[in-house]
């Protein structure tokens, strides 16, 4: 009696041994920072893809180089408790990147061109280069920051001599946009308020959407 029950405790244990080791033969064929699999470029990661999310945003600009800028345990969007080893080299392994922006590949080439990218940014003025490339009319742009642009009163961007504030505030939020309660650089990006503005779709003039898009395919400097 007692060897049969040995027996069947032993067949148990071998049984409970094997599916653990089946389980970890199919973790490791699907998962390539586990198995060593390398994957060829553009190809997707089989099987644990599937409903993990794609990247909404380009990757290759400085704002989102670094994914722990904003995806840090911890953050308003922080990562899963178990990514806390990840690094920036593995994320493609499971999440889809969307393909370079057309800004960025624009800047790439400007570069190579020996045409240097453009400084301005939220807290670093507008230069003369910049505001004749972009054909500002009004002459305060030069010296002027984005920041005082989009949420102070006295200089425009645009022919018309409108500020962004005068039309976009509580009494008067055409197209649902307040410009007079910014608490900053994130909350204006994070309202989606630059990619709703550069879009093509968008009536702004185009020589305001190609600054804003300059701006964001550079990463949103300050």
């Amino acid at each position: 009696m007692t060897l049969r029950l040995v027996a069947q405790v032993t067949r148990i244990i071998a049984l409970f041994l094997v599916l653990i080791a089946v389980f970890f033969a199919i973790a490791m064929a699907y998962t390539p920072i586990l198995s060593g699999k390398t994957l060829e470029p553009g190809e997707q990661s089989p099987a644990l893809a599937r409903g993990i999310a794609d990247v909404p945003h380009p990757v290759d600009t400085e704002r989102f180089i670094n994914c722990e800028n904003c995806h840090a345990i911890g953050a308003r969007r922080a990562m899963p408790d178990n990514h806390r080893t990840f690094s920036d080299a593995t994320c493609s392994l499971c999440h889809l990147y969307p393909p370079p922006t057309e800004q960025a590949e624009q800047a790439v080439a400007q570069e190579v061109a020996g045409k240097p990218p453009y400084t301005f940014g939220w807290t670093a003025p507008i230069d003369q280069r910049a505001a004749q490339t972009f054909d500002l009319p009004d002459p305060c742009a030069v010296g002027a920051t984005l920041e005082q642009i989009v949420m102070q009163e006295g200089c425009s961007l645009r022919a018309d001599g409108a500020t962004c504030v005068a039309c976009h505030n509580a009494e008067l939020p055409l197209a649902g946009v307040h410009l007079d309660d910014l608490a900053g650089k994130q909350d204006f990006i994070e309202r989606g308020y630059v990619a709703r503005f550069v879009r093509a779709e968008s009536a702004k003039p185009v020589n305001l959407k190609l600054l804003f898009s300059d701006w964001q395919a550079r990463g949103y400097p300050d």
